[in-house]
């Protein structure tokens, strides 16, 4: 099968609709801004840039997959998401497993987040990764986005 990512975006929220499994995307984002309190971080000997401190924002992730073909039996898929900050470090992220029933041919997977991992202010990108039952890589996805940063001092 030729597996793609048609499509890895950020979102204020997404839902799905419980009729026809159709999901809606409400407010799609490439933007967070932030103020962070360096006293208060420093109090908790915590420096900006030197290790991730997780920013308490509300999102979700949305990814949307072609397996390129209709499956002729149950499949085995994990999709993981990365976060990689502007100089390229890699500070994880979710994943989930799901055993697909077979006569499907494309597969929607979100993630419902409570929180950023930050490390610097500037250009992240959200890395979105689908992998068989060996982990082998089948298809990835790319988002980008601006984590803002003002420091309140």
């Amino acid at each position: 099968m030729k597996y793609r990512n048609i499509f890895t975006l950020l979102a204020k929220d997404i839902s799905t609709d419980a009729g026809d499994g159709m999901n809606s995307y409400t407010k799609v984002l490439d933007t967070f801004n932030a103020e962070i309190d360096v006293n208060e971080l420093a109090k908790q000997g915590i420096t900006l840039g030197e290790q991730p401190i997780v920013l308490p924002i509300n999102f979700s992730i949305g990814t949307s997959w072609s397996l390129g073909k209709t499956t002729d039996e149950d499949t085995f898929l994990t999709v993981k998401i990365n976060i990689v900050d502007p100089t390229g470090k890699d500070l994880g992220g979710p994943s989930q497993e799901h055993q697909l029933p077979a006569g499907i041919d494309r597969i929607n997977i979100n993630f419902n987040n409570n929180g950023l991992p930050l490390t610097v202010a500037g250009n992240y990108v959200l890395q979105s990764i689908l992998t068989d039952r060996e982990d082998k890589v089948l298809a990835q996805g790319e988002y980008p986005f601006i984590v803002n940063v003002t420091e309140r001092k």
